[in-house]
């Protein structure tokens, strides 16, 4: 072995051997570089296809909604009033339904002066399509009086409030009126603006909101829009930040740095918003619960909507009508109760409020009897998803909330005792 390299011959060929060893080595490690340039690159490319797809794509993203659009979209959208979908826009309300008769409630104009009961209130209120399967009309049906519905879709319990200020206080008297909050109600009444709190809204307008000073006293702050035209402002990001100042569900996203415009590189706002992703998706699949549920536990959501409550009361029988306050539960805590076999969320508030003022009454026991069956949820909502009750939902509600009626007539006698066709 030692000659064969001691031999000039052998010598040479060792070179060779050894040149052509070291050339395979350096095509192997450039080869592996490559390779994992490429591999790196094809990685990073598709994080940001997928993270593009989900945010801007499927828009299934929680960074603030209009900031994916741009002005002249917006501006567009503003004139065609799509942001406000088939509402008007209103000042003092935010958005408000075009009507069918001057005092803006659902339907057809009626005698009002013959009405037994004006309702205010969220979509829950405005209720199931067709109006005939409504759970108003067919309350009006049982009555044999006209029920005047003033419910509108997204509405918080503010806007409700603010709308029976605005509608029904000095151009309408009915013996009765009712204000339903369903319990989500709660979240909505700390918003100014509603791309604040529901990130992938179709709704998307700004409202009023009853604010909480540091003294105690609740405060009224204005719509920051004054007009259809200034809808706009909304792809303003400085806009967004200086009225989401006073602003709860602004507040609440800051914390994961979610008030961002959303641009390139899209994985990296992904990737950012990963950890709020992770807990929401707990809370929603594996907990199936909602945050709003937390704000019955939290000062500040509990004494504004005391706040609207109370206001309610004493405006309604300062107008000379006796106040009814309905809690409308939704699936999630319709599910508390059937299956995770605990009180809804909205419970300890509405004993409260029960307490002081007895004409309170929780619609969830409108539907127990049917629990107790063995009726699943499902059967009186149109889908989950959808959220809302189906028609035979809507008949459960009107049926409890007749029954519910009449007892306090019985102690007030404002309704003649053979009226509608349901026993009181």
């Amino acid at each position: 072995m030692l000659k064969k390299y001691l031999s000039v011959d052998g010598f040479f060929r060792a070179c060779l051997m050894n040149g052509s060893n070291n050339r395979k080595k350096r095509r192997t490690r450039w080869f592996s570089v490559i390779l994992v340039v490429f591999l790196l690159g094809f990685f990073l490319v598709s994080i940001e296809a997928v993270s593009f797809l989900i945010l801007v794509v499927l828009k299934q993203n929680f960074y603030l909604p209009l900031a994916l659009r741009d002005k002249a979209q917006i501006e567009s959208m503003a004139s065609a009033d799509a942001i406000l979908a088939d509402n008007a826009f209103s000042r003092e309300l935010g958005w408000e339904p075009r009507s069918e008769n001057p005092h803006g409630y659902r339907g057809p104009e009626k005698n009002v002066d013959d009405a037994a009961v004006a309702l205010f209130g969220d979509s829950f209120t405005l209720a199931y399509s067709p109006i005939e399967q409504s759970w108003p009309h067919l309350l009006e049906v049982q009555l044999g009086r006209p029920v005047l519905n003033f419910g509108v879709g997204g509405y918080g319990a503010d806007q409700a409030y603010w709308r029976f200020k605005e509608r029904y206080l000095g151009t309408i008297q009915t013996p009765y009126v009712a204000l339903n909050i369903m319990s989500e109600n709660i979240a909505r009444n700390l918003s100014l603006y509603r791309g604040f709190y529901n990130r992938r809204a179709d709704l998307a307008a700004t409202k009023p909101r009853f604010y909480p000073e540091a003294d105690g006293r609740v405060v009224h702050i204005e719509n920051p829009l004054r007009s259809k035209e200034e809808l706009s402002k909304l792809s303003d990001v400085d806009f967004l930040k200086s009225i989401g100042e006073k602003d709860y569900w602004y507040q609440h996203f800051d914390q994961y740095d979610l008030n961002e415009m959303v641009g390139f590189p899209y994985s990296y706002y992904f990737l950012k918003a990963l950890p709020y992703y992770v807990g929401r998706f707990y809370m929603h699949r594996i907990q199936d619960d909602a945050p709003y549920k937390d704000l019955y536990s939290d000062e500040e959501p509990v004494e504004i909507l005391r706040f609207i409550i109370d206001s309610f009361i004493q405006d309604a029988e300062s107008a000379g009508s006796v106040p009814v306050i309905v809690f409308l539960p939704n699936w999630m805590d319709m599910d508390d109760v059937v299956h995770k076999r605990k009180k809804p969320a909205y419970d300890a508030f509405f004993q409260q409020i029960k307490a002081e003022y007895p004409a309170t009454f929780d619609g969830m026991s409108y539907f127990l009897p049917y629990f107790d069956r063995g009726e699943p949820i499902s059967d009186f909502f149109q889908s989950r998803t959808d959220g809302h009750y189906n028609a035979l939902g809507d008949k459960v509600v009107s049926e409890g909330f007749y029954r519910d009626l009449m007892a306090v007539d019985a102690e007030r006698g404002l309704l003649p005792r053979d009226a509608g066709s349901a026993n009181p």
